[in-house]
């Protein structure tokens, strides 16, 4: 059966001669719709050209309908963003792969980006790792009531919700950070002695979640120069860095407690930053990590 099946209820709006493209009036339903009635392999030019996508754009209810997608090998447009100098050309995406961008940036709670330009292809590593995140989500609500008495599972599954941990929270370390007089000397030493993956920063920790056991997250081991000022305005030796959950709503929290925030948020590929001081002086670095993009990456790690 063709894919494009599946789109069938999601792609009636875009028969609409008043839609004009505009992502505010289109679901990622009929975004992933419109990657896909339009693919030609004949045609060099496969891609569709978009501004930023809304903030919250990706809502509960639209998880559902990507989930059932991300297995989907069929071909489809890239995305190019208007003020990218790149094109694409003679490649393409895949709808699953386009699904699981989507439905990672709504898991890690972070807005829709998929860069300058995206060709996202299927990754059968990536989609057991969202469908673990997912059966998690749905295991964690089993057993809880709500006022009427029914399971919060049955709720979400009546109501077409995907419901996600998103308590603002430290959730575990994410990286270890030190002052070195020689830090390639230091980094030489562990790699030989005891058995750390060296890499250009340190090493690479890899390990499995607690929570979810079939996914992969990563810490950070760097020894710095003494002389660097990524520690400041903290004069101490070290700076430890915590993977969180829901940045925003965590340093929201923080604020209102009267933290010491010494910056804004930052966004890249591989999650978002934030740096904070505790009432004894230590710089503390924050990191709601997004750890799939960290195993494509890939490379050495200890473990």
């Amino acid at each position: 059966m063709s894919q494009r099946l599946v789109f069938a209820q999601e792609k009636t709006v875009l028969t609409d001669p008043g839609f004009s493209g505009d992502l505010n009036k289109a679901t990622p339903g009929q975004f992933l719709g419109i990657l896909s009635s339009g693919f030609d392999p004949l045609n060099k030019m496969n891609f569709v050209s978009t501004g930023d996508f809304p903030k919250d754009w990706i809502k509960p209810e639209d998880v559902n309908f990507l989930m059932k997608q991300i297995h989907s090998e069929e071909k489809c447009k890239c995305i190019v963003k208007v003020w990218s100098s790149y094109l694409p050309i003679y490649d393409y995406s895949t709808v699953g792969g386009q699904a699981m961008n989507m439905i990672e940036s709504y898991k890690n709670h972070v807005p829709y980006y998929p860069g300058l330009w995206n060709c996202a292809k299927n990754d059968s590593l990536r989609a057991k790792e969202i469908e673990t995140w997912w059966k998690s989500t749905q295991q964690k609500t089993d057993t809880e009531k709500n006022d009427d008495g029914m399971s919060s599972r049955l709720w979400m599954e009546q109501k077409g919700v995907a419901i996600t941990d998103t308590l603002p929270k430290v959730t575990g370390i994410g990286g270890i950070f030190f002052r070195s007089e020689n830090p390639d000397s230091l980094k030489k030493w562990y790699g030989k002695n005891l058995g750390l993956k060296i890499n250009e920063y340190g090493s690479v920790f890899e390990f499995h979640n607690a929570n979810r056991p079939d996914e992969i997250n990563y810490l950070e081991w760097s020894p710095f120069d003494e002389g660097t000022s990524y520690f400041n305005p903290s004069r101490k030796e070290f700076m430890i860095n915590y993977r969180v959950q829901n940045i925003e709503g965590l340093l929201e929290k923080l604020k209102r407690n009267g933290v010491i925030v010494l910056d804004s948020i930052e966004s890249y590929e591989h999650g978002k930053f934030v740096h904070i001081m505790d009432p004894e002086g230590n710089k503390i670095e924050l990191w709601e990590p997004i750890d799939s993009v960290l195993t494509r990456i890939g490379g050495e790690t200890t473990k």
